[in-house]
């Protein structure tokens, strides 16, 4: 399987804070190792799940970029508690999402937050180059604004 793209953890970043057992269990239909595959598109999956919630930092976050090593230390954390329920979720046919527990809750609660406007740790937001003002009186780059006089955009 070939994985495209900036990844915010490793397999051995969840040895870290899981057993190989717990990750053989939870990664396999009745094998006794862990499915690399499985765990490899847990990562991507998570990690892209991150990105969502970042997304005035345009990422994903690269190292001197949009990110410092306190930014990618933080996502590494929080991308490990992602593919452990999401693991755990497969296995559990998503019920440890109804009944998550207290590591899902606070990463799921922390990105909301940045995505709510509360800074991610170390990120560096990009510059606006180009601002348009709307007759509402927002501004977004790029933003495309409709000329009430020419009836046109």
């Amino acid at each position: 399987m070939t994985v495209s793209g900036i990844l915010y953890a490793t397999a051995d970043d969840l040895l870290g804070g899981l057993s190989a057992d717990f990750i053989s269990q939870l990664s396999t239909d009745g094998g006794a190792t862990a499915n690399p595959d499985l765990v490899q598109k847990a990562i991507r999956d998570a990690s892209r799940w991150i990105d969502g919630y970042l997304g005035r930092y345009a990422p994903p976050i690269v190292l001197g970029v949009n990110g410092t090593q306190i930014t990618l230390d933080t996502l590494q954390v929080h991308c490990v508690i992602v593919v452990k329920a999401w693991l755990f979720g497969r296995k559990t046919a998503g019920d440890a999402f109804k009944q998550p527990d207290e590591g899902w809750t606070n990463t799921r609660k922390f990105f909301e937050g940045i995505q709510g406007g509360k800074p991610l740790p170390g990120g560096i937001e990009p510059a606006l180059d180009t601002l348009a003002v709307s007759v509402t009186g927002s501004s977004f780059p790029g933003e495309i604004v409709w000329d009430e006089d020419s009836g046109r955009f």
